[in-house]
């Protein structure tokens, strides 16, 4: 299979014969001996399908195989699933060769059957197969029995229809209207000799004269023989599997069976296990059920769930998944949230949907069991963005600063149920002229409810064009205060903002280059000045700092690069980091003055200067704090590398550069400027050359952590049309990445 698929992809000669039906049908051949008997995929005889039929169910069966074999994850993500009929209580189902499902109610004996692979523009819905008459309650199971030899599908239903009459306790007589059907079923043919429905036909009923019992719900056939189980309520209480068959005719009237009795009287969910030691189970007090599960590890606690209804009832308890949560953000580095609202506001069921959402985000970025994984779908939300910035909080509210006007969006990534995700404006900044604007995002980490502040810097163009020489005024700093707005009952509906701060930019400081970082009251972003001498500098100022306003104090770190963008980061104890693509410094802008003027030459006199030698423009990850230390993630061509700073009594500061991953082979990474990854402590999200139509998951662990998972990444099939992203932010906490193409278009998928 894979050499043909590889192969087809060299020149066109090899491809046009790649497409013929006879390698199709040998591949099927080959790949079906190796199967135990009986087996089949296919409803109908080779001759009936076309070259690109044979293919595609061929191509479906083996990607069907692998995931079943992929056992790398202990809960692997899902794919999408649809609701197809409502208010179904069957006793039993199948389905036919992966198309047609089977249903027979357990009150009435109805089958229903889907078709799963429906015509173009149709929908899937349930169809009536069988529908028996009775005049009183019936309950019925279904067997259904598979032609392996018919060429085309064919295969037998035997339904058992026992009458309540039938097993009740205060009944001794026989209704007689119990009875065994048997169906045959086959497959109909339109006139291109495709599959179009499924037909029955009545072959046999068995009239059950005696009261059996009621049935278990356990139903087999082979042949002519037909096997249930039954529980009898009569004076000796006890469980029978009684077995008929239909074609010795000669046994109807007198109702003659083969019946084995055993001494277990039924099992059921509901009723409690026993534990050893324990003269009954439901001794133990729920307080005690519910502190041990939540000591468990979570895939144990909904194990354990289904082992009886006391335990599945104590497992949805807020308590376990509160402390389950507790001891999970506990191992994250600092700061770290998930919730945007504290416990007490959300149900049960609510933290159980959050956390198990943020663990199949972890497993998702963990998978590196095949070299392309399936994607999830992809939804284009918004259309002519231009962001200089973007910012998701936590995997639920999406920001976007436009570059060109400063306007600040969000966008709802878990709307309101019956609402779709669209723009909502934020910020809408009014400017005279035409302004460049970059925006900082810092949460609030310590407030119980979402809580941030939006730091906004908007430059004139008349502030930085080459034939201007004085300043317009209306250049600015804006400092907003964002929060959660909720509802009536306490669930966040939206966000509001305030405005807290300004700082007027009274000189010509450059052209924004759009890296930003605050801390606190502090402000950094590089600009890249046309005057005289020519440079790029980092500006920082501070907001709290009002005395500075009048006269634009600021504090200016000027450094040689020219034309290429910077990637700051302001940290503690008055540090900064400049990275540009040859070096990673690191300053202290406590011994920079407060001035109103440019510096004349470069005044940068880093504490430490790692040479990287970029392959593109650096892009860091957020900070990560530690006892003693610090620690950020970046990313060059080859993989991606950590950094941790610590502070030294004696030596000072100590920079340490770690190997993280290196990209194998089948990712190779994008060379564009512009197309900035996602970077947190363990995971990031990537985009590979542009021909791929992939993105990259990547999974990765510090130098002497202690490694639960491999190393490694994996590609993520995308929309070919949306692959290539200029800015991506990526949650894994709720499963989310969002990214703005290079069409302007705002597309929101899941991991």
């Amino acid at each position: 299979m894979t050499p043909s698929n590889h192969y087809s992809k060299t020149c066109k000669r090899l491809y046009d014969a790649s497409k013929v039906k006879s390698i199709w049908e040998r591949l099927f051949e080959r790949h079906i001996q190796r199967q135990p008997k009986p087996f089949a995929v296919l409803e109908r005889p080779f001759a009936m399908y076309s070259s690109s039929e044979l293919e595609q169910r061929f191509l479906r069966w083996k990607r069907g195989q692998m995931t079943c074999e992929d056992h790398s994850l202990p809960i692997q993500p899902g794919q999408p699933q649809k609701r197809i009929a409502l208010e179904s209580e069957p006793s039993s189902t199948y389905l036919l060769r992966g198309r047609w499902f089977l249903t027979c109610e357990a009150f009435g004996g109805f089958v229903d059957y889907f078709d799963l692979d429906p015509p173009e523009n149709t929908s899937t819905q349930a169809l009536t197969l069988i529908s028996p008459s009775f005049q009183g309650q019936t309950m019925s199971v279904m067997s259904v029995e598979e032609d392996w030899d018919s060429p085309v599908l064919s295969f037998t239903i035997a339904l058992v229809h026992i009458m309540r009459h039938d097993f009740r306790e205060n009944f001794t007589d026989c209704c007689g209207e119990s009875r065994i059907d048997i169906w045959r079923g086959s497959l109909v043919l339109d006139e291109h000799n495709r599959g179009r429905d499924l037909q029955v036909e009545r072959v046999a009923q068995i009239p059950l004269l005696v009261r059996l019992g009621e049935p278990i719900l356990s139903i087999s056939q082979l042949g002519s023989l037909v096997a249930f189980d039954v529980q009898s309520r009569d004076q000796s209480e006890g469980s029978d599997v009684v077995i008929f068959d239909w074609k010795d005719t000669s046994s109807f009237p007198r109702c003659l069976r083969k019946t084995i009795r055993y001494d277990e009287y039924g099992f059921d969910f509901l009723r409690s296990p026993k534990v050893e030691g324990l003269a009954n189970f439901d001794s133990i007090p729920t307080e005690i059920l519910i502190n041990i599960l939540a000591e468990l590890d979570w895939r144990d606690v909904l194990g354990i769930r289904q082992t009886c209804k006391r335990l599945y009832d104590a497992s949805k308890v807020k308590s376990i998944w509160e402390r389950l949560f507790e001891r999970h953000i506990q191992r994250q580095p600092k700061p770290f949230a998930v919730l945007e609202r504290p416990f007490a506001m959300y149900s049960s069921s609510e933290l159980e949907q959050r956390f198990l959402r943020w663990k199949r985000g972890q497993m998702t970025c963990e998978d590196h069991s095949l070299p392309i994984q399936p994607g999830q779908p992809q939804k284009r939300i918004a259309l002519e963005s231009e962001p200089s910035s973007t910012y998701l909080l936590r995997g639920r509210w999406f920001l976007t600063c436009e570059a060109f006007g400063g306007f600040v969006d969000y966008f709802d990534l878990d709307p309101p149920e019956n609402t779709s995700t669209q723009a909502l404006t934020l910020i809408s900044p009014s400017f005279q002229g035409q302004t460049m604007s970059v925006m900082s995002v810092e949460e609030d980490w310590d407030s119980p409810v979402l809580s941030f502040t939006i730091v906004l810097v908007h430059i004139m163009r008349h502030d930085f064009r080459e034939n201007f020489t004085d300043c317009c005024g209306e250049s600015r700093i804006d400092i907003w205060r964002g929060s959660l707005v909720l509802d009536e009952y306490n669930r966040g509906r939206d966000l509001q903002v305030e405005h807290v701060a300004q700082i007027p930019l009274l000189v010509r400081l450059g052209e924004p280059m759009l890296s930003i970082s605050q801390l606190g009251s502090l402000v950094a972003f590089d600009v890249k000045s046309r005057d005289q001498p020519e440079g790029s500098d980092v500006v920082i100022f501070d907001w709290k700092d009002t005395s500075s306003f009048p006269r634009c104090l600021r504090k200016t770190i000027r450094y040689d690069e020219y034309g290429f963008d910077s990637s700051l980061r302001l940290l503690p104890n008055d540090r900064i980091i400049i990275a540009n693509r040859s070096t990673i410094k690191i300053c202290d802008h406590s011994l920079i003055p407060k001035l109103d003027t440019r510096p004349n030459a470069c005044n940068m006199v880093p504490l430490v200067e790692i040479e990287c030698s970029f392959d593109l423009s650096p892009t860091f990850s957020r900070t990560f704090f530690f006892t003693g230390y610090l620690r950020l993630v970046f990313r060059r061509t080859a993989g991606i590398y950590g950094l941790t700073l610590k502070e030294d009594k004696h030596e000072g500061l100590l920079a340490d550069v770690s190997e993280l991953l290196i990209f194998p082979p089948h990712c190779p990474m994008t060379g564009i400027e512009e197309c900035h990854p996602y970077l947190s402590y363990n995971y990031a999200l990537c985009w590979p050359r542009r021909d791929k139509g992939c993105v990259v998951l990547a999974y990765y662990e510090w130098p002497g952590e202690c490694r639960t998972r491999k190393t490694g990444c994996s590609l993520r099939e995308a929309d070919h049309a949306l692959s290539m992203a200029h800015t991506v932010s990526m949650d894994v906490t709720s499963g989310k990445f969002v990214y703005v193409n290079g069409f302007g278009h705002v597309i929101a998928g899941g991991l």
